[in-house]
């Protein structure tokens, strides 16, 4: 079954019903995934052009990283611990 294949890569503990709830909403997504595949594209065109109209992207400079490192659980030296992951 896929989603014990997922939950397994994913490191969770699932009971039956959320493996069969999980399962229903996979086998949705996939579906509509093969009617979009289906679908036959030409030389329509795409949104690749557009750009952000919403605002300009900026860059600035953050300067209070102590607000940010005083929120979480392990710091050290003003900068952040975090779990190790692979």
């Amino acid at each position: 079954m896929e989603i014990d294949r997922i939950a397994k890569i994913a490191r969770i503990r699932l009971t039956d019903e959320e493996k069969k709830h999980l399962e229903t909403q996979l086998n949705r997504i996939l579906e509509w995934a093969k009617q979009i595949e289906s679908m036959k594209l030409g030389d329509e065109e795409y949104f690749t052009d557009k750009t952000n109209v919403f605002r300009d992207d900026k860059i600035e400079q953050f300067s209070d990283s102590e607000s940010i490192v005083k929120n979480f659980p392990k710091a050290s030296k003003g900068k952040v611990i975090v779990p190790r992951s692979l």
